[in-house]
């Protein structure tokens, strides 16, 4: 089943490139048999940073199909940025039920659309990934309880499941979390109590974090 999923794979992705080089990713100039799937993966993850995405799906296809979880997530978001969402939904499954974070973020993320609209499974894994985390998962699921996002009501989004996910945002300096953090212990929001000491602290993180942000961006744009 798998082989032939990946088949498939690799006839959508030769659709993508000129057809010199999709002859090439097809025929398996960009991966060896030598390799261990680990090995394989790797590969890819250095084709794609060298900008050749052909022979970077090549050697994930090949690792995924020797059930390496990390080609499998990869190998699932090039190929949903396609035409494949019935493979990535596979292929993400794999991952995902292997303990993969990016994996389960993956599809959660796919969970969270149509066709495959589903909220109570991506929260399921979205917060799997979260619980390893998983940065962008944890972005999704504070923002979902900020804006009533995967089917979250409001008695849900106005107790203290919303303050959790804001604080583990904020733990990777998530500015607008932080922000938000701040302005519920100064108003009372989310069930909890006002606390002005408390909320001077967010604000003196959320204007640390967005000035770091701020210096890196200037520092970037003079080198």
């Amino acid at each position: 089943m798998m082989r032939g999923c990946m088949y498939g794979l690799l006839l959508v992705l030769s659709c993508w490139a000129p057809m010199a080089v999709a002859d090439q990713a097809v025929s398996g100039g960009a991966t060896s048999a030598s390799m261990s799937a680990e090995e394989e993966y790797q590969a890819g993850v250095k084709a794609a940073m060298d900008d050749d995405p052909v022979s970077a799906a090549k050697l994930f296809a090949g690792a995924a199909e020797r059930g390496h979880a990390g080609a499998q997530a990869r190998l699932a978001f090039i190929v949903k940025d396609g035409s494949g969402q019935k493979q990535a939904l596979e292929l993400f499954r794999r991952a995902a039920e292997q303990g993969n974070a990016v994996g389960q973020y993956g599809l959660g993320l796919m969970h969270m659309e149509k066709p495959y609209l589903d909220f109570a499974e991506a929260r399921k894994w979205l917060t799997m990934a979260a619980d390893q985390g998983y940065e962008s998962a944890t972005i999704v699921m504070a923002k979902s309880y900020l804006s009533g996002g995967l089917g979250l009501d409001e008695k849900e989004r106005n107790g203290p499941e919303t303050v959790k996910w804001l604080k583990r945002a904020a733990e990777f300096d998530d500015g607008p979390m932080i922000k938000e953090l701040a302005d519920a212990y100064r108003k009372g929001k989310y069930g909890l109590e006002v606390d002005l000491k408390q909320a001077a602290e967010w604000e003196v993180k959320y204007r640390e974090v967005t000035g770091t942000k701020l210096e890196k961006k200037r520092t970037k744009r003079r080198f």
